[in-house]
């Protein structure tokens, strides 16, 4: 997501790519990023930025609304996160590089976002297109 050999630079490129439907979208991660997937017709206008995960994660954006998809948490999970009762290890943070690879079964314009609110805020979006 970010610029190889730039790891301040928060930038998606390319910034737009077109698959075809079944296809899918190796998206090569370098860095403090999380990559987030938005059906067909959201755009960067309709993410609740205000919606981020509990402490100590709140600085990832938590929008379920038209998520089809969130990656790997850049920063792990800790333990028994998900509330009492149940109890759970913690998850390590995964490599800062890293490749998630995400597949488009159907047409559309799909938002890719870094899950990252300061990222995101900053510009850090881009579309997977889709066509038949």
């Amino acid at each position: 997501m970010a610029n190889p050999g730039n790891r301040n630079g928060h930038q998606m490129g390319p910034f737009q790519v077109t698959i075809r439907a079944g296809g899918m979208v190796n998206f090569i991660i370098d860095g403090n990023h999380q990559v987030v997937v938005y059906d067909d017709g959201i755009q960067p206008r309709n993410i609740n930025t205000d919606l981020v995960l509990p402490p100590p994660l709140n600085n990832l954006i938590d929008d379920p609304n038209g998520r089809i998809y969130r990656g790997l948490s850049p920063t792990g999970v800790p333990a028994n996160f998900f509330g009492p009762g149940v109890p759970a290890a913690a998850i390590a943070a995964p490599p800062q590089d890293r490749i998630e690879t995400v597949s488009f079964p159907k047409p559309g314009t799909y938002l890719v976002i870094c899950g990252v609110r300061t990222h995101f805020v900053g510009g850090m979006f881009g579309y997977v297109i889709v066509v038949p």
